[in-house]
């Protein structure tokens, strides 16, 4: 989550209460956010093949070349034998089996949205 994101992008808009939180900071931005819908949400990322260095930093998320976000946190998991990320991605891609890539400072990798699941 970066300060760019609202928090009905990255899942917790579920617990505004907004009708309570009229005098909050950030309320007519939180209406107006809830009112249009995201535009973007966090998604799980299974991506395509054995290491995928610690420490690239955020890599886009691309599809048919068209960068559609960016993912800050793959790692290779001992548990799923894959690499997995969660990032956040728009709206236009984030179906579950919808496949991206996922390019870092290093190589372009094939990856798949997953919604629930990293399997």
């Amino acid at each position: 989550m970066a300060r760019a994101d609202t928090p009905y992008e990255c899942g917790p808009g579920r617990f505004c209460e907004l009708s309570a939180a009229k005098e909050c900071t950030g309320y007519d931005a939180s209406v107006r956010a809830r009112e249009v819908g995201a535009k973007r949400q966090i998604r799980r990322i299974r991506i395509a093949g054995e290491g995928y260095g610690l420490g690239d930093g955020r890599r886009d998320v691309e599809i048919g070349g068209r960068k559609c976000d960016v993912d800050s946190s793959a790692v290779r998991s001992p548990d799923f034998r894959k690499i997995v990320a969660l990032g956040m991605v728009s709206s236009e891609v984030w179906n579950e089996g919808n496949r991206i890539e996922a390019i870092s400072p290093r190589r372009q990798r094939n990856a798949v949205v997953r919604e629930r699941s990293f399997d």
